[in-house]
């Protein structure tokens, strides 16, 4: 807290509660701005996050298949918080937490060895997002490429083009892609795009790339409806991509990877989209630990949100969506209102149903709705004014308008 604001606290009677928030996702961000906006006199902010941005992960599917050049990518795939924060109005932390000491109320943040950094707090949300799973797939973390981040991406795009440069004309280019999800669909037409556009300016021919999908469900898309499924699979068949259904990836080898079933599937890269899970914070509460209205057993003043929301589970009952992200923080800072002025909470937070919007390459976009969808441009319409309502939420509308500019010219 700065000197000039604990003067104006202590003529003002006030002193403002210590909010610690942990992630600057999409769950994040809009907590944070929510409290800034409607609580600010009653809560000092602190973001805490590894990065000084927040990662745009629709942006990524763009990015990994775009020829723009790395800052043009970046200013993309990841918005700064300078963008988002005007000076003085929050406090940030590019820190990582290694621990967190409830009965001190503090986070213990990743510090140089024998030395120990700590974050206070009154009231702490946790919001790490999740990291990659690869779900005991042998070899699979040394041997399959994983699409997370933007390093990820970046390091894809790389292989991709070595791969390009340094193949016969005739030799064939074999991309895997393992993870049968919205993820896996969507990035397999992505780096279906990217590749030929590789392809192109290398003189290879296109006739001799393919790609191979493995989902380890008995159809991909398994959580959507059947709609999208259908929708889906036309999409990548008319691609060319073959789909692997019905049976998991048990190991990646370096020329491919090994089916449950036993069948090998070749491949130069194989790259690994099959799952997430909870950020390794997640370690520190029992297995058994559940949560009541996104809230920490035993611990009042500690919420759980986003991909993080369900500690003693792989997920909750809702997907790990931004949407979910989203819905959370808004019913916390609801919450953590409501004990700002004393009051009682009211409402109990209650899952709800999310428009999903599935991308498949540059020119493919659908979106749907319960068990009904659209595509074309009406999809695209409705991804665009999606993006926008959350931009214009944590940031101003010329800043919001200024970056899906840069967006649609990926």
């Amino acid at each position: 807290m700065s000197n000039k604001n604990k003067i104006l606290q202590k003529k003002s009677g006030q002193v403002k509660k210590r909010l610690a928030i942990v992630g600057g996702g999409f769950g994040g961000l809009t907590l944070a701005r929510k409290i800034l906006d409607n609580h600010k006199d009653d809560f000092e902010v602190t973001l805490v996050d590894k990065n000084d941005y927040q990662l745009f992960y629709p942006a990524l599917f763009n990015a990994v298949s775009s020829l723009a050049d790395l800052s043009e990518l970046f200013s993309v795939v990841a918005i700064k918080f300078r963008d988002i924060f005007k000076d003085g109005e929050i406090e940030i932390l590019k820190k990582e937490v290694s621990d967190i000491d409830f009965g001190k109320n503090r986070v213990v943040l990743k510090s140089p060895a024998r030395l120990k950094s700590y974050l206070n707090y009154d009231y702490l949300v946790l919001a790490p997002g999740s990291e990659t799973d690869f779900k005991g797939t042998e070899f699979a973390g040394n041997k399959a490429l994983p699409f997370k981040t933007f390093e990820d991406a970046l390091k894809i795009k790389v292989e991709l083009e070595h791969l390009l440069k340094n193949k016969a004309k005739k030799e064939g280019v074999v991309v895997a892609v393992i993870g049968g999800g919205v993820t896996g669909c969507s990035l397999v037409s992505y780096l279906h795009d990217y590749v030929h556009k590789l392809a192109s300016l290398a003189g290879h021919p296109h006739q001799t790339i393919s790609f191979k999908l493995i989902s380890g469900e008995d159809e991909i898309f398994p959580t959507l409806p059947a709609w999208s499924r259908k929708t889906g699979r036309k999409i990548l068949e008319k691609m060319g991509v073959e789909i692997f259904t019905g049976s998991y990836a048990k190991s990646v080898e370096e020329a491919g990877c090994v089916l449950s079933d036993g069948t090998f599937v070749g491949a130069d890269i194989t790259v690994w989209a099959g799952g997430v899970k909870p950020n390794r914070l997640v370690e520190i509460f029992p297995e058994e630990d559940k949560n009541i209205n996104l809230r920490a057993q035993g611990q009042k003043n500690v919420f759980f949100m986003g991909d993080f929301a369900y500690p003693g589970k792989k997920f909750g009952k809702e997907a790990p969506t931004a949407q979910t992200a989203v819905r959370h923080a808004k019913y916390i800072a609801y919450c953590l209102g409501r004990i700002a002025k004393g009051k009682k909470i009211k409402k109990t937070y209650r899952p709800g149903k999310s428009i999903y919007i599935v991308e498949m390459g540059e020119k493919n976009v659908f979106v749907g709705i319960g068990p009904a969808g659209l595509i074309g441009w009406p999809a695209r319409f409705i991804r665009r004014q999606a993006f926008l309502r959350y931009l214009k939420s944590i940031m101003p509308l010329h800043k919001a308008l200024s970056w899906l500019g840069k967006f649609s010219s990926l």
